[in-house]
């Protein structure tokens, strides 16, 4: 079809296996209008214009169309409406009640020798038990075909190995889900996570950053699919886990997500000896990246768990003490205070914050003379 020559052949190819993994949703076609839904990472919105059979425009919303690219989404879309153009109504279940087993047999086998690309997508569908050893090696071997041997990827293949990364992950997930494995998915995230931030990704346009948001938007899914008992399952594995994590930032959006699932009071203690843990292992690391943006979110939310655990003043005062520098932990105070309409402690703790921040200003302006 003239349409394919508008794609990368790699595009193509994802194209293909989202149309393949019927991702393509909600599709409505007009004389002049081809909309559709497509289930990736997220749900993406694609509308094609038409003039006849002819394409005039196209656009999806997401990140790599947004940046001007004809998108994978968009190829998953045009293949599902060639499909019906050219094979309008076709009872694919009935074909198939039709045919003797050896027909199908026979077709299957050739279609795997025809398209090489189905092979793997084939084995995932009809393999009973998945090894979390495969899985990752899959992923390294990505990661492999990108880097030079020094776990490094260079600007001019972050692109494209970011978007071969997400694929392989989705790839695997989509398995796991349709198995309903989801302590297993969720195992294979925190590797994932692992296995990618072992790298070294020259990234100025940010494609590490957006592929570490999309694997976490991954685990929200995940975690929103497990029962109670996997969920605490889960809980504690992250726990063991999260100081091998290297951006903290990442670290507290799981958290964030884990909280919120196990949301009864039973977890309350679980959730504040797990911040407290963090929050020890990040002061006694000074090596941490963003060190202090860590201990700041973490002391907050610390701060947050003592009181609905109903932690003495006396604890409460020890963090307001211990953590004074970081401004939520300031503000927290002051408006504690009025809350219990203590206003005169307000004010004086007021006067206190605007003098701490004279004396940071007083010390900046001081290490700025010395250069």
């Amino acid at each position: 079809m003239e349409w394919e020559t508008y794609f990368q052949k790699r595009i193509l190819d994802r194209g293909y296996d989202y149309y393949f993994d019927d991702r393509v949703e909600d599709l409505r076609i007009n004389s002049n209008r081809i909309k559709a839904v497509v289930n990736g990472t997220d749900f993406y919105h694609v509308e094609i214009k038409l003039n006849g059979n002819k394409i005039i425009g196209m656009s999806c919303d997401c990140p790599y169309a947004l940046d001007g690219h004809n998108c994978k989404h968009m190829a998953a879309v045009l293949y599902e409406w060639q499909l019906r153009v050219t094979h309008p109504e076709i009872d694919s279940l009935q074909l198939v009640e039709d045919a003797s087993e050896e027909d199908v047999r026979s077709f299957l086998i050739q279609v795997l020798d025809d398209n090489p690309n189905l092979v793997e997508t084939f084995k995932q569908y009809t393999q009973n038990e998945f090894s979390l050893t495969t899985m990752i090696d899959d992923l390294e071997g990505v990661c492999d075909s990108y880097s030079n041997g020094y776990h490094y990827i260079d600007y001019e293949f972050s692109r494209d190995f970011c978007d071969n990364y997400e694929d392989a992950v989705d790839k695997w997930l989509d398995v796991l889900k349709k198995r309903d494995q989801y302590s297993l998915a969720f195992r294979f995230l925190l590797k994932a996570y692992e296995v990618f931030y072992k790298l070294d990704i020259e990234d100025n346009g940010g494609e590490t950053v957006a592929l570490s948001v999309i694997i976490i938007s991954q685990w929200a899914n995940i975690i929103m699919c497990m029962d109670d008992l996997e969920r605490l399952e889960a809980f504690v594995e992250l726990g063991q886990y999260l100081n091998s994590m290297r951006d903290y930032y990442d670290s507290q959006k799981i958290i964030e997500i884990f909280f919120d699932c196990l949301s009864g009071k039973e977890f309350l203690k679980l959730k504040l000896d797990l911040v407290k843990k963090q929050l020890d292992y990040i002061e006694s690391h000074d090596d941490i990246f963003n060190r202090g943006y860590a201990i700041e979110g973490f002391a907050k939310k610390y701060l947050e768990l003592l009181k609905k655990n109903k932690a003495s003043k006396k604890e409460i005062s020890a963090v307001y003490k211990k953590y004074w520098e970081y401004i939520p932990i300031r503000m927290d105070c002051v408006y504690t205070c009025i809350n219990n309409k203590e206003y005169d402690k307000a004010l004086d703790y007021i006067d206190e914050c605007i003098d701490f921040e004279y004396e940071n200003q007083d010390r900046m302006k001081f290490k700025i003379n010395l250069k």
